[in-house]
C-alpha cells in the first residue's frame, strides 16, 4: 500500500511538471499579457500595493492573535507547573539539616531575611556578615525563630572583597561537608551589595570601584570559591534532592539604567551578565543551576541610606560642579523633585535640568 501511494505521488508530480512545461512553452495568453501590462502601471501598482499592505497585516493579525494567545496560555501553565513542582519537590524537613546554604550580606535587608527564613525551614545556614558585631544579634534572632531539630545557624565574618575572608568561609563549609557523608552544599546566595548615589559628575572613581568591588567582583569571588563544593554536590546529586545552585541577587538596575545610580547600575549589569554566562556553563557541564533574582526597589537599609549617599557625593563634589547645578540641586535629587535654576535665582545657569 505504501509503495503504491509513493508511485502515485511520483506520477502526479511528473504530470504537474509536464503541464507547467507545456504552459511555459505555449506562452502567455492575451488576457495574461493585458493583466501584466495593467499591473505595471504606476497608479495601479500603487493601489494594489496599498490594498495588499492594508489587508495582509490585518489577516495575519487575525490568524496570529489566537495562536499567540494560545502559546501564552501554554507557557504560563508550564511556568505555574514548574513553580508548583519546585515547591512540592522540596526535601522533607528531616533531611534539610544535611544541606548547607551560604548567604552573603546577612547584616541586614534581604540577606538577613533569607538566612533566617532558611534556618526556620531547617537548613544549615552559613550567614556571612560584614561586621563582626552583627553576628550575635543574628544568632539570637535565629535561635528565637525555633530552628527545626538538626538545623544549624552559623554566622561568620565575611567581607566579599577580601580574599582571605572568602577562603576561610569556603574552608569552614568544606570542613562541615567533610564531617559527614550525608552533608552537601545546596546553594550559595550572592546577596552582599552596596550602592553609591549621585550624578556621574559628582561621583569619584573610588565610588565606581567600591560598587564594582562588592557587587560584581564579590559575586565572582564567592561563586568561584564555592564551585568545588557545588561540583562535589552535583556529582552526588539524585532526583530525590534539589539540584545544587548559585543564587545571584541582582537588581532591577541590572536591567534598566537608573539616573543617580550609575555606579550601582553598571555593577549590577555586570553581575547579570556574569550570572548568565555562569548559568550556561554550569547547567550544561555540571547540572548546577544558576538563578538570578531581579528585585525592584524595596524598603531595605540599602534604599534607606540612598539619601545619605547622595548627601555625601554632593558634599564632596567640586565647587565648580556645585556652582553649575545650584546649591538646591542636591536636596531636590534626594526626593526626586525636578529642580530648576530659578529655585535659587541663578543668574547664568550653565545647565537646566528641565531641558533634559
Amino acid at each position: 500500500g505504501v509503495g503504491a501511494a509513493g508511485v502515485g505521488m511520483l506520477l502526479g508530480c511528473l504530470l504537474l511538471f509536464r503541464g507547467l512545461h507545456m504552459r511555459l512553452r505555449r506562452g502567455p495568453t492575451p488576457v495574461e499579457e493585458f493583466a501584466n501590462w495593467l499591473l505595471h502601471r504606476r497608479v495601479v501598482a500603487a493601489a494594489v500595493d496599498a490594498v495588499f499592505w492594508s489587508v495582509v497585516p490585518v489577516a495575519a493579525a487575525v490568524v496570529a492573535a489566537p495562536v499567540t494567545l494560545l502559546l501564552g496560555v501554554v507557557r504560563t501553565a508550564a511556568e505555574v507547573g514548574r513553580v508548583v513542582g519546585c515547591i512540592r519537590s522540596e526535601v522533607h524537613v528531616s533531611e534539610r539539616a544535611r544541606m548547607a546554604v551560604v548567604v552573603t550580606g546577612c547584616d541586614s535587608g534581604f540577606g538577613r531575611a533569607v538566612a533566617l527564613a532558611l534556618s526556620r525551614r531547617g537548613y544549615t545556614v552559613f550567614a556571612g556578615c560584614l561586621f563582626p558585631g552583627a553576628r550575635q544579634p543574628l544568632q539570637a534572632e535565629a535561635a528565637a525563630g525555633r530552628i527545626p531539630a538538626g538545623g544549624q545557624f552559623r554566622p561568620l565574618v565575611l567581607d566579599v572583597t577580601r580574599e582571605s575572608d572568602v577562603a576561610e568561609a569556603a574552608e569552614r563549609v568544606r570542613q562541615w561537608v567533610s564531617s559527614s557523608a550525608d552533608h552537601s552544599l545546596l546553594a550559595v546566595v550572592n546577596n552582599a551589595g552596596v550602592g553609591s548615589g549621585g550624578l556621574i559628575d559628582w561621583l569619584t572613581l573610588s565610588d565606581f570601584e567600591r560598587d564594582a568591588a562588592v557587587n560584581y567582583f564579590g559575586t565572582v569571588r564567592v561563586s568561584k570559591a564555592f564551585l568545588p563544593l557545588l561540583k562535589q554536590a552535583a556529582a552526588q546529586w539524585t532526583r530525590r534532592a534539589p539540584r545544587p545552585r548559585v543564587v545571584v541577587v541582582c537588581s532591577a538596575s541590572g536591567k534598566v539604567a537608573v539616573p543617580l545610580l550609575s555606579s550601582y547600575a553598571a555593577s549590577k549589569h555586570a553581575v547579570a551578565c556574569f550570572a548568565a554566562c555562569l548559568r550556561m556553563e554550569l547547567s550544561a557541564l555540571w547540572d548546577i543551576d544558576v538563578c538570578t533574582v531581579f528585585p525592584s526597589f524595596h524598603q531595605t537599609p540599602l534604599l534607606e541610606t540612598g539619601a545619605g549617599t547622595i548627601d555625601r557625593t554632593w558634599s564632596a563634589a567640586p565647587a565648580e560642579a556645585r556652582r553649575d547645578y545650584g546649591e538646591g540641586f542636591g536636596d531636590a535629587a534626594k526626593v526626586g523633585r525636578r529642580y530648576t535654576p530659578e529655585d535659587q535665582n541663578m543668574a547664568r545657569p550653565k545647565w537646566n535640568i528641565t531641558r533634559h
